[in-house]
């Protein structure tokens, strides 16, 4: 096998696994976003709340995530 061929080979292998991670990784992301949309609407807060929550999450997937989990609503009832 010529050198070219081995090194074609080699870089097909490489791609291959750092495409897989970020497919992991954007994985991850999108189960975290998803539970976190679902906690937001089960929560107490307002309606108009849980609306921007949401599109927080949504349009920012990552920043959103990590705010909504460090600020956002909590809890499944409201406390009166």
């Amino acid at each position: 096998m010529e050198l070219s061929a081995v090194l074609f080979v080699f870089r097909a292998q490489l791609n291959w696994r750092y495409e897989m991670e970020y497919g992991i990784l954007g994985l991850v992301v999108l189960i975290l976003d998803i539970y976190a949309v679902v906690k937001t609407l089960g929560s107490g807060a307002s309606t108009g709340a849980k609306i921007l929550w949401t599109l927080g999450i949504l349009i920012f997937p990552v920043i959103g995530f990590i705010v909504w989990f460090f600020a956002g609503p909590r809890g499944g009832t409201q406390t009166i």
